[in-house]
């Protein structure tokens, strides 16, 4: 099993007929858009990366959260086995609708979300496997992501 990596896309609320819930929505990964992890300034290397359209297929995403923030003692707030996270892919990326619950801590959380405070989101895996290409004449060098193994988390 790889390391674990986060990458950063936008997080909005979904338009919501119950007025109980607190559902958001957005996308964790888009495909096929290069996106510049890091460049540095000494070389002047572009390290850059793409997730393929395929790559999401048959990545364990059984019991990936919704969190604020990463890690282990990040507040949980909806959940794929317990069906308030779904995860789908459709011809962009891979789409997220989250219902969170509605703690002090989780209500917080969607106001915020509302309101335009916290507009992004990132998610957490593991790679499974990918392809590399060197542009040695411009100084880029590109990452690929052809399959993922693990979807551990998508975080606000």
């Amino acid at each position: 099993m790889g390391k674990m990596e986060m990458r950063m896309a936008l997080l909005e609320p979904a338009n919501n007929d119950d007025e109980n819930k607190q559902l958001v929505e957005g996308y964790a990964a888009v495909f096929n858009q290069r996106a510049l992890i890091w460049e540095s300034e000494w070389s002047g290397w572009k390290y850059m990366e793409v997730i393929d359209r395929n790559a999401f297929d048959g990545a364990d995403m059984s019991d990936t959260v919704f969190k604020y923030n990463h890690g282990d003692v990040a507040m949980i707030l909806a959940r794929a086995s317990n069906n308030t996270l779904t995860m789908n892919t459709d011809d962009k990326g891979l789409r997220i609708s989250a219902d969170i619950i509605d703690t002090n801590n989780g209500t917080d959380v969607y106001k915020l979300i509302k309101r335009g405070d916290l507009n992004k989101m990132s998610f957490a895996f593991t790679v499974k496997s990918e392809r590399t290409e060197v542009d040695k004449e411009n100084k880029i060098y590109t990452r690929t992501i052809t399959a993922f193994d693990k979807i551990y988390d998508v975080a606000v």
